[in-house]
């Protein structure tokens, strides 16, 4: 909002980390000509902020920690990637991480006290009861409507209604909301839901920023076989720059820093030091220059779950 001077008051920001998928909001707001009632931010909001850089963040974790590339491996359900799929071939560091300036959710359950069973499929989860953080985020709640609308292909009448989620009422038995992808895990953690979609960067840095709660979330939880989960990716959350406290050549060195830093040692003499991750507690290696193309990629998913409502959830158990 300080960006867009939505308050009536010139812009007063010159860079922000933005969510990518408020981004792509705006574009598809833009592209049909709308402005979503109640809202602060003008409609033009994307015209005034340039993306320019996106952190690379190494999600290995997720696979020693709650095993879910194996899941995804494992699984014997062929579930096509969602179509608005941004993939970003680069995914090797210069460590030698798995990682790339995209990220995706991870569908996770609690560790079953038999070991050797096989993790669950989405088909086997309906019914179940889902924690659900906001309606309008992406990466625990539109992505979930969207893969349930793979799964209930050509029933779509089921999805009518005002709900906040058509999709996830009429696939689960009960929809929790939680507030927050921490507030969802601790629900499944708690047994008090069946499953959760939790932004894979979140997740991430739970089983990163301490060992003692690393080993707290890896002894309860586990990642759920859903292989649209491994193939879907999207970009990261952008660092945008505004056009109109900043010239184009401003926006570009400011761009070029960004994805220079990584190569700067403590003395910032970058023929010196080797590369270094920027923060080992929340696993960003580096950042890379991006552009406004994956961000408007993402204005398809708004298309297709267009017709449901956003904002009531009233009717849900919180």
């Amino acid at each position: 909002r300080s960006m867009t001077g939505s308050d009536g008051q010139a812009p007063a920001v010159d860079l922000a980390a933005m969510c990518g998928v408020e981004l792509g909001r705006h574009y598809f707001d833009r592209a049909v000509g709308r402005a979503r009632p109640g809202s602060e931010i003008p409609s033009d909001a994307a015209l005034l902020c340039q993306p320019i850089a996106a952190p690379v963040v190494d999600f290995s974790p997720l696979s020693a920690g709650v095993g879910f590339r194996a899941a995804q491996r494992k699984a014997n359900v062929l579930t096509p990637p969602p179509e608005f799929t941004v993939v970003d071939d680069e995914r090797t560091t210069h460590d030698g991480t798995e990682s790339s300036a995209w990220y995706t959710s991870v569908l996770v359950t609690r560790r079953p006290s038999a070991s050797g069973e096989a993790p669950p499929t989405l088909e086997q989860l309906k019914g179940k009861t889902f924690a659900v953080n906001e309606a309008a985020s992406w990466s625990g709640c539109m992505l979930m409507r969207l893969l349930v609308r793979q799964v209930m292909m050509g029933d779509d009448a089921a999805f009518s209604g005002s709900s906040a989620w058509p999709e996830l009422d009429a696939y689960f038995g009960t929809v929790r909301v939680s507030g927050s992808h921490k507030a969802s895990l601790e629900l499944v953690m708690a047994g008090e839901a069946d499953c959760a979609l939790i932004d894979a960067a979140v997740l991430t840095a739970e089983l990163t920023a301490d060992a003692a709660r690393a080993k707290e979330v890896t002894a309860t939880i586990r990642a759920a076989a859903v292989p649209a989960l491994e193939a879907a990716r999207w970009p990261m959350p952008p660092i945008v720059a505004s056009r109109e406290r900043l010239c184009p050549y401003a926006r570009g060195s400011i761009q070029r820093a960004l994805a220079e830093m990584h190569r700067h040692g403590v003395d910032d003499d970058a023929s010196k030091a080797a590369p270094q991750r920027l923060s080992d507690s929340q696993s960003i290696v580096r950042f890379v220059a991006v552009g406004a193309a994956p961000y408007r990629v993402l204005a398809a998913a708004f298309e297709e779950l267009q017709p449901a409502a956003t904002e009531d959830v009233s009717a849900h158990e919180t």
